[in-house]
């Protein structure tokens, strides 16, 4: 049903504008004085984000799969929910 997302993000989003993809380092993303950066490993993807004077509250990761996904993705949320998510 889902496609593999274990990858390196098609577009990174801080703030609700558009970071750039640094030349010559992948999965690195720069806006301003932001960097994000994405190492897709075995089982998992740590996102690192590095900031000088802005302050960050939000940054979006997108991958483009060709297909719309249908159904709800819980996050990490979900185990210390215990379940009681609505």
């Amino acid at each position: 049903m889902f496609k593999q997302i274990q990858r390196n993000p098609d577009t990174v989003m801080i703030e609700e504008r558009e970071a750039r993809p640094e030349a010559g380092k992948k999965g690195c993303f720069r806006l301003g004085d932001v960097t994000v950066r994405t190492e897709p490993g075995e089982g998992a993807m740590p996102v690192l984000i590095s900031a000088g004077e802005t302050p960050v509250r939000k940054v979006r990761l997108r991958w483009h799969t060709g297909k719309r996904l249908r159904g709800r993705v819980l996050g990490d949320a979900w185990e210390r929910s215990y379940a009681d998510l609505g």
